[in-house]
């Protein structure tokens, strides 16, 4: 040891540059090492193994602000407003508007379903509308002897082209949603309720809706359908 003291009698070192000498024995042989061997010997932290904090690390580390990873309040976390991707059904409550909804006809499993505000309803029996498939065969060729129907998805199996080949949509109540599909091989006569226009039609004109097309109607007011696709 240098200058024959013993290791009590030496005095500490306030800084160190990693050139320093430590002594150690291995396999009863005395060696000498420094700090820089040392530190190169631990190395940097990795995801599987302990270490020291890289400078990368460290710029990481304090590039993260305080509180980043704190649990937002619960009134943020509570608010739909802030929620990201998709909620399923069942969590569904009051206060949700259905027009707002996507893929609004396949809402068949919602539980709490009459919670929902504008909800499509039955202009006659004022029952909430149900989200199920329902066929039916055109007929007439004016408005008022096309076929009347009402619901989200109405598809159209028989249609006869210039003899039975009308529907007419016969809910206009704002923001009622249906989905027609013309399931047959000749073009759909598609009618709105007496007084609406579809689009930029004139007055109780039809849309023409090509064989095995499907289209979407919603209503927007009180004297307007518009196609949504």
């Amino acid at each position: 040891m240098a200058e024959g003291k013993k290791l009590g009698d030496l005095t500490q070192i306030s800084t160190l540059v990693g050139t320093e000498i430590l002594y150690l024995v291995k396999a009863g042989i005395d060696y000498k090492i420094t700090l820089n061997q040392i530190k190169g010997f631990i190395g940097n932290a990795t995801n599987v193994a302990a270490g020291l904090m890289s400078a990368t690390d460290k710029v990481t580390l304090n590039g993260i602000a305080n509180g980043a990873t704190a649990n937002a309040s619960d009134d943020y976390l509570l608010n739909l407003a802030n929620a990201t991707g998709s909620l399923p059904v069942s969590q569904l409550s009051g206060g949700i508007d259905y027009t707002t909804l996507q893929n609004r006809p396949d809402l068949a499993a919602l539980g709490n379903y009459t919670n929902l505000s504008n909800r499509p309803i039955d202009a006659t029996s004022g029952a909430v509308l149900v989200p199920t498939r329902i066929n039916v065969a055109a007929s007439g060729q004016t408005q008022s002897d096309a076929t009347p129907v009402a619901g989200f998805f109405i598809q159209v199996t028989g249609v006869t082209a210039n003899s039975a080949d009308g529907v007419r949509l016969s809910i206009a109540t704002v923001n009622n949603y249906t989905k027609i599909r013309n399931a047959s091989s000749v073009a759909l006569k598609v009618y709105p309720p007496v007084g609406m226009t579809i689009n930029s039609q004139a007055v109780n004109a039809p849309l023409s809706v090509p064989a095995n097309t499907t289209v979407e109607l919603i209503v927007v007011s009180a004297a307007q359908i518009m196609t949504t696709s």
